[in-house]
């Protein structure tokens, strides 16, 4: 039985995907060598006079979400989409920003869900790109990063950014597909995306909460109709509840 957290959300960003303007572009990452983007663990701090474009600050609308599935079949393999500038040929140094992670993996359920994703939102900690700094902004599902001056005149790019993160969730051992979508074009549709965003979120929120609380008092839950929409949240309140039993 395939689990499907978020397996009808996918679905959704293609529609709202083909509704883009006709400038999107997808681009194939292709399977060849090419050389990795220079590591920079520590201190790999990009100050506002070095900065060449920000991606999502707070004076802009930003969205970040991740979106895993067992179906293969929804995620295309090497693959990222840019709808608006790339950082090249921006004509402003700050863009909103929206970013999606696709993975398709394999043996997600009930079970290990909450601690995979847990492994899932630890490794962007291990994206250490030189020249590139991720901000934690105050709003939820909010990412604000810098890119400087050195790394733009070096060629960083958003193909860049997507093959480094394919290369990072593919060591994890169940990963088996990454695809990225990135939003630079305008506010109203990161807007638009971060609608799907939230349901994703709460949908993790709701797990979060199943997985770590063993009282379960569904009536004053104020996420009980996410459960009531999600088949998989359900299984896992069963499981636990069962548990809990014994």
């Amino acid at each position: 039985m395939q689990f499907q957290l978020f397996d009808d959300l996918i679905p959704k960003l293609r529609k709202l995907m083909a509704d883009w303007p006709t400038g999107t572009k997808n681009h194939e990452l292709g399977t060849g060598s090419h050389t990795p983007w220079p590591q920079k663990p520590n201190k790999n701090i990009v100050f506002q006079s070095d900065t060449a474009v920000e991606l999502g600050s707070p004076e802009q609308e930003s969205v970040s979400f991740i979106l895993w599935t067992n179906d293969l079949s929804l995620v295309n393999q090497d693959t990222f989409t840019l709808n608006g500038p790339d950082m090249p040929d921006a004509q402003e140094t700050s863009l909103p920003f929206g970013k999606v992670i696709i993975l398709g993996g394999s043996g997600f359920n009930e079970d290990n869900c909450y601690q995979r994703h847990q492994e899932i939102e630890l490794a962007r900690y291990d994206l250490n790109l030189e020249g590139y700094m991720i901000r934690a902004a105050s709003q939820y599902m909010r990412e604000w990063s810098r890119i400087s001056k050195r790394a733009m005149q070096n060629g960083f790019d958003f193909r860049t950014l997507a093959q480094s993160l394919r290369n990072l969730y593919l060591g994890l051992d169940y990963i088996h597909k990454v695809e990225t979508v990135f939003l630079t074009s305008s506010i109203s549709e990161v807007q638009e995306l971060s609608d799907i965003g939230k349901k994703a979120t709460d949908r993790i929120i709701a797990m979060n909460r199943i997985a770590d609380q063993m009282d379960f008092d569904c009536e004053s839950c104020d996420l009980r109709e996410v459960c009531n929409e999600t088949v998989e949240l359900r299984k896992m309140h069963r499981k636990r509840m069962k548990q809990q039993s014994f």
